[in-house]
C-alpha cells in the first residue's frame, strides 16, 4: 500500500511541474482527389496561398487538469501550405502559385481562366488527459477550416469553405511529454482530411471546369 502511494505521490509529482514541450514540425503528406472527371481541370490558374496558412503557431494546453500545468507551443511552418500546394497540382492541369492576385487586365492578357485565394478560417488543435496507474492517456483533437475565393477576368467565378478533423488517441508518457506526439499525429491527419476534401470540392466544381472553357477577349 505504501508503494503504491509513493508511486502515485511521484506520478503527481511530474504532473504538476510544468514542463514545455515542443510539437514537433509536421510534414505534408501527399492527398487522394476523388474527381467525377477522368482529366483536371483545364487552362491556366492561378494560386495565392495566404499568409494565414504558413507559420501557424499554437500555444496548446490540456483541458483537463490532468497534464493541465503543462503546455505544448506548436508551429506548422510551411507544411499546410505545402499540403495545399500539392493539392492544388493534383487538381489544375496547369497552376502558378504568386504572392497576390492579378488584376483583370493581367488575366486577359495572360489568358488566364481563374485566380484563387486559399486563406485559413480556423485551425484549433485540442488535447485532453487522463491518470492511469503506470501512465496516463490523451486524445487530441484537431479542426482545420479553409476559404476558398475564385475570381475570373470577369469577376468572381466560386467561392466554398472546406474542413477536416482528426482524433488521435495514446501514452501520456510519465511526464505528459506524449502528449506532444500525439497533438502532431492530430495536426497531420486534420492537414490530410481538409486538404482531400478541398481536393475533391475544387475537382467536381461545374464553375470552374465552365471558367477553364471560357474565351476572353
Amino acid at each position: 500500500m505504501k508503494l503504491k502511494l509513493f508511486i502515485l505521490s511521484g506520478l503527481i509529482l511530474f504532473v504538476l511541474n510544468s514542463c514545455a514541450y515542443n510539437v514537433q514540425p509536421m510534414s505534408a503528406k501527399p492527398v487522394n482527389v476523388y474527381s467525377s472527371y477522368e482529366e483536371k481541370i483545364p487552362g491556366k490558374f492561378v494560386v495565392v496561398i495566404d499568409e494565414s496558412l504558413r507559420n501557424v503557431s499554437k500555444d496548446v494546453r490540456p483541458s483537463e487538469y490532468v497534464c493541465g500545468a503543462h503546455h505544448y507551443p506548436l508551429n506548422t511552418g510551411d507544411a499546410l501550405a505545402n499540403s495545399v500546394e500539392k493539392t492544388m497540382l493534383a487538381v489544375f492541369d496547369n497552376v502558378e502559385f504568386k504572392k497576390s492576385m492579378p488584376t483583370s487586365e493581367e488575366m486577359r492578357h495572360d489568358n488566364i481562366k481563374g485566380a484563387l485565394v486559399v486563406m485559413l478560417n480556423e485551425f484549433k488543435p485540442k488535447v485532453k488527459c487522463g491518470m492511469g496507474f503506470w501512465t496516463g492517456s490523451c486524445r487530441a483533437e484537431t479542426e482545420i477550416s479553409l476559404g476558398i475565393i475564385a475570381r475570373g477576368p470577369s469577376g468572381n467565378i466560386y467561392s466554398t469553405a472546406i474542413g477536416g478533423e482528426d482524433y488521435v488517441d495514446g501514452d501520456s508518457g510519465i511526464a505528459c511529454e506524449g502528449a506532444a506526439n500525439i497533438l502532431a499525429l492530430s495536426i497531420e491527419g486534420a492537414m490530410q482530411e481538409t486538404c482531400e476534401r478541398l481536393g475533391e470540392r475544387l475537382a467536381n466544381s461545374v464553375q470552374l471546369r465552365e471558367a477553364a472553357l471560357r474565351t476572353y477577349k
